[in-house]
């Protein structure tokens, strides 16, 4: 597990993991519409909480603090 991970995160995952595998592999890989767009709101939200919490981690043990 990585130091900076969180429960948040794990939550950001996981609904970021079921939209793409239940929602969009049970209804044939649809590149638009609602369940699409679902997955990729899930996924968007996910992807920059991982980068801010990278960004957090490493800035508290920066020399510039």
């Amino acid at each position: 597990m990585k130091h900076y991970w969180s429960a948040t995160l794990n939550d950001l995952k996981m609904n970021s993991k079921d939209a793409y595998d239940d929602l969009r592999v049970l209804s044939g890989k649809p590149k638009y519409g609602c369940v699409f767009d679902i997955m990729k709101d899930a996924k968007y939200k996910y992807k920059p909480a991982v980068r801010d919490a990278i960004r957090s981690y490493e800035d508290q043990f920066s020399d510039d603090s």
